[in-house]
């Protein structure tokens, strides 16, 4: 237990002043800073004559679960395309090649705007989100699963999702969303504490 603690303190104290805070791994331009100042994520707007493809991604700098649970809830302001979940020390992401959270071996993702999750490809999942909903994402990296739920919902078609996954280093809350002139999608990322109280219980196993 020593040497887990040690290597999420190292992780943090990595962050530096940016610890907590979310940041950029990919399509920097492409995100709205003040969002993200108020722990949000979403697209930055663009021009009328923006062409390009936006798919940026970030994640909550120094914030790394080496072992044991955690649990933590995004509430959907605005709905729209986002893969939100989870990505180990190996995720960039690729905003201009549409490569987001899920879209690799090194992260994992739920996209309620098209029911499904994301790891290295799609599979059904959930219903539909909308906007006012909350979303809960688990991990036990005891029992190497992880698991989301819809409004404290954990039965199906929510649940665990995902088991025996391999994970290199830990796992940080990683976030992805749809930019240019579609992305409408707004999330509120909520960690628990005094700033950002969960609504709802992890779930029981």
């Amino acid at each position: 237990r020593w040497l887990v603690t040690k290597m999420e303190q190292m992780y943090a104290d990595s962050a530096g002043g940016q610890y907590g805070k979310l940041v950029s791994t990919s399509g920097d331009g492409m995100l709205d800073k003040i969002a993200m100042n108020d722990m949000r994520v979403r697209a930055a707007e663009v021009g009328a004559d923006f062409r390009g493809h936006a798919f940026p991604s970030c994640i909550i700098a120094g914030v790394m679960v080496v072992s044991g649970k955690w649990y933590y809830e995004i509430d959907i302001v605005n709905e729209g395309l986002g893969q939100l979940g989870w990505c180990d020390l190996e995720f960039s992401g690729f905003n201009t090649e549409g490569v987001g959270i899920g879209d690799d071996k090194s992260s994992w993702g739920i996209d309620g705007s098209r029911k499904c999750t994301w790891h290295n490809g799609s599979r059904g999942f959930g219903r539909l989100w909308k906007t006012g909903d909350t979303i809960g994402i688990a991990c036990d990296l005891n029992k190497k699963s992880l698991s989301f739920s819809l409004n404290g919902n954990w039965s199906k078609p929510f649940g665990v999702a995902y088991e025996n996954i391999e994970v290199a280093g830990g796992l940080s809350p990683g976030f992805t969303v749809q930019g240019g002139h579609s992305g409408t999608g707004n999330f509120r990322i909520k960690l628990g504490g005094n700033n950002s109280k969960l609504k709802y219980k992890p779930p029981d196993k």
